[in-house]
């Protein structure tokens, strides 16, 4: 049974939900719809934002190794940033987030790290967040030689991406491994 709570939005913005198709998620349908999805994510030049991009492979303690996409700007701050991307925990990748990476890190002039964490229901908590904890921690410990200050390192993300980094950061304090200076939470995936 479905509780509708469009009556929680404002008046003129009601008719949103009605413009967007409903997907409804089956064990069958989901690996062709990740598919669909990554045919149409669309990749930067690096080049054009002064942003070197690298694939790298963390060896994770508990798991597979933990692929990333790494943003080197030219003109760096002293800052690196661990993202997170989106997709309501089932479907998504770095590559998706990959205009907005290359974008912040030009513009900010930080390192980002954004983490291509495992989906569920494939891999149910905690694999997702043991994967991005396992990013953070490489991104101290190569701190010194990406040209990251280890007292300015932040995380975030969009959505699960968003509900993840508030996760990773809790983990992280309770474990006293790795300091976070900011996260920076877009409409994160909750429990409330």
């Amino acid at each position: 049974m479905t509780t509708s709570t469009k009556h929680l939005l404002a008046q003129d913005l009601q008719r949103i939900p009605e413009l967007v198709p409903e997907i409804r998620f089956s064990a069958e349908m989901l690996p062709r719809f990740r598919e669909q999805r990554a045919k149409e994510v669309v990749m930067g030049n690096p080049a054009d934002y002064q942003v070197e991009r690298r694939e790298v492979f963390i060896p994770a303690e508990n798991g597979p190794d933990v692929r990333c996409l790494l943003y080197l700007p030219q003109a760096q701050s002293g800052a690196g940033y661990l993202h997170i991307h989106g997709g309501g925990y089932i479907i998504g990748s770095a590559e998706g987030s990959d205009l907005q990476n290359l974008g912040l890190a030009a513009k900010l002039g930080i390192v980002i790290l954004s983490v291509d964490y495992r989906l569920a229901p494939e891999h149910p908590i905690p694999a997702p967040l043991d994967d991005c904890y396992t990013a953070l921690g490489w991104l101290h410990q190569q701190a010194a030689e990406l040209g990251v200050d280890p007292e300015r390192i932040a995380v975030g993300g969009e959505s699960a991406g968003g509900g993840l980094a508030a996760a990773l950061a809790i983990h992280s304090r309770d474990r006293g491994e790795y300091a976070i200076c900011h996260q920076h939470l877009t409409y994160p995936m909750l429990e409330i």
